[in-house]
């Protein structure tokens, strides 16, 4: 095996690099954007570092404690676990309001993880590539660490740019009823709108933040009634421009109304948030 395309050739030497770059990709995109989570929400940096890169440090715990199981579990079984705890710890960490000693926890936990995975992986391509190959197939490997976490970071920024938490999704499908779709076209612009409506939880989350303790119930009490309030408020609105012109066209002002009344709040919203004490 001298060339990467005998490399290739080898049955299961591709799945193996896929999984490997997809996952790379995927930690480093997460790992970003949960950094960006922590520095809004706490103005550290020390904490944003700790939370993008602690898992590396706990890689370090798990080399010595946990290695040692790397050449006795089978291999395709336990990378498949890991990649389901993975998952479900990626899960976890998005929780609105999840303590911060919870986030510590899970991170930490997956970068032990991490270092038993690696020694699995590894331990599998030595097993599926001859003698004369491993070098070869582990440089490919290093190779697509360093590409993957270059594009990892590229497309996490974009998306941490772009859905940031995605309040502009809940309006900007509905600009498409200007055209007056047809049925499909329009309940597939409802279906990707209604997404948007993820982005209220972290704004909960950053009146929760910004309010004392002894006044935060009146807050989300004004918060709820104000929300009920302007969605009858838009409603009439709605109504009145449909009563001149179309429902279609009205559903579409109403979404370059949303747009402007969120583009007009984002730079207050960009701003880290200081936790007020309890």
């Amino acid at each position: 095996m001298r060339t990467y395309g005998d490399l290739f050739r080898t049955p299961e030497f591709t799945p193996l690099f896929a999984v490997a770059a997809v996952q790379t990709t995927a930690s480093t995109v997460s790992g970003l954007a949960l950094g960006t989570l922590v520095y809004s929400v706490t103005n550290s940096p020390f904490l944003s570092a700790l939370s993008m890169f602690g898992p590396s440090v706990a890689q370090m715990v798990g080399a010595t404690a946990l290695l040692s199981a790397a050449d006795r579990l089978p291999p395709r079984a336990a990378l498949t676990v890991l990649g389901l705890a993975f998952a479900i710890g990626t899960v976890v960490l998005v929780i609105p309001g999840l303590p911060g000693w919870a986030v510590v926890a899970v991170l930490l936990g997956l970068g032990l993880l991490a270092s038993l995975g690696g020694g699995v992986r590894l331990g599998l391509l030595n097993e599926i590539l001859p003698e004369q190959g491993y070098v070869l197939g582990r440089s490919v490997l290093n190779m697509s660490t360093g590409i993957t976490q270059i594009a990892g970071f590229a497309a996490g920024g974009l998306l941490v740019n772009a859905l940031s938490p995605l309040r502009l999704l809940l309006a900007m499908p509905y600009l498409v009823f200007a055209l007056d779709p047809g049925l499909p076209v329009a309940a597939a612009a409802v279906v990707l709108s209604s997404i948007g409506y993820a982005a209220g939880l972290p704004l909960q989350e950053r009146l929760v933040a910004l309010t004392p303790a002894d006044v935060r119930g009146h807050a989300l009490g004004l918060h709820s009634s104000g929300m009920m309030t302007m969605q009858g408020v838009g409603a009439a609105l709605a109504g009145a421009v449909a009563q001149y012109t179309s429902p279609a066209m009205a559903m579409a002002v109403m979404a370059v109304a949303s747009v402007a009344v969120t583009l007009g709040l984002a730079p207050g919203l960009r701003e880290p948030v200081e936790t007020v004490p309890a």
